[in-house]
């Protein structure tokens, strides 16, 4: 991959404070989203998707203050520049944190006790337009590297395909 780089960089006051990573499919192999017996997805979950825009990052001090979608369109706009086509992502439906209640469950009988999980079983859902009910992911968006959330990217104009895991959407916009 010499001599190539995909991503886009958000500056506030001179400072970079976020980033997006987008690229070709084949370059962009994604680690726990490859099919059953395979370690990573190297091809698209779409045969027709050219482009995957996989994660972003933002400073913390950032946060929702729209960096992240910036760098979004940033990266439509590139790749627009650059020929366009089907354009891949695996969002997140959105996330809660764990309720105290569940804390307390938890501390009381443990978090493996019948008490607590019970408690996960009605753990909240998303509605996803075009799919339906979405579980949503346990924990905040700062744990991981971020992948987006489907809200963000409805608002530039993709479109849910399907459920790729737990809380993670397929979403495919044609530029």
């Amino acid at each position: 991959m010499q001599g190539r780089a995909h991503g886009i960089l958000v500056y506030r006051d001179g400072e970079p404070v976020g980033w997006c990573k987008y690229g070709p499919v084949d370059e962009l192999p994604i680690a726990g989203l490859a099919k059953p017996g395979r370690k990573i997805a190297n091809q698209a979950h779409d045969p027709t998707s050219q482009w995957r825009i996989p994660c972003f990052v933002t400073h913390k001090q950032h946060r929702g203050q729209g960096i992240a979608r910036t760098a979004l369109a940033a990266a439509l706009e590139s790749i627009q520049g650059n020929g366009g086509g089907w354009v891949e992502a695996t969002p997140l439906a959105g996330t809660y944190s764990l309720p105290q209640r569940y804390h307390q469950l938890a501390k009381t009988y443990g978090k493996d006790s019948p008490e607590a999980q019970k408690y996960l079983e009605e753990w909240p859902t998303i509605v996803v337009r075009g799919i339906g009910r979405v579980p949503a992911e346990r924990g905040g968006f700062g744990s991981r590297a971020w992948v987006g959330t489907v809200s963000m990217f409805e608002r530039h104009g993709f479109e849910a395909v399907e459920i790729v895991r737990g809380s993670r959407v397929l979403m495919r916009r044609h530029l």
